[in-house]
């Protein structure tokens, strides 16, 4: 296979999103923003923090995702230690990873950069929650 083939079958392999969001209304709008920045991607989602730490913790080098959506606020287990867990993972530590929370503390923002991560402020006006897609695209190296 040529390089040129080889980048060709890379750009047309899905995006391989892990979701941790408690909200479902939430889930539709990440899904709805990444399709609508024309993404392929297959979604790993998790309902509360405990469950997105076991999930990260059985991901080896074949299954790593190419990024990571984390409420900053879920059940049992926040964002911020899920993040950790992704940061300390052998095999992980290196994926995008992008906090989002409908809030935008100051604390948030600047935990988000003490990661290495970007800080996502879900709005409550679609076309900006829509951005999403916008800023998973660029994260990724879709496109370029």
């Amino acid at each position: 296979m040529s390089s040129n083939d080889q980048s060709s079958s890379a750009q047309i392999r899905a995006l391989r999103v892990f979701l941790a969001e408690d909200n479902q209304a939430d889930v539709y709008l990440v899904e709805m923003a990444l399709q609508e920045h024309g993404l392929q991607f297959t979604m790993t989602a998790t309902l509360d923090g405990e469950e997105a730490i076991r999930r990260v913790n059985v991901f080896d080098h074949s299954d790593c995702p190419d990024i990571a959506l984390l409420d900053q606020n879920l059940p049992r287990i926040n964002g911020e230690q899920v993040m950790e867990v992704i940061r300390n993972h052998q095999h992980c530590k290196t994926i995008p990873i992008v906090i989002m929370s409908s809030t935008e503390s100051r604390r948030e923002v600047e935990m988000a950069k003490r990661f290495g991560a970007t800080f996502f402020r879900k709005a409550a006006n679609l076309s900006e929650f829509m951005e999403l897609g916008a800023l998973v695209k660029s994260l990724c190296g879709v496109g370029r």
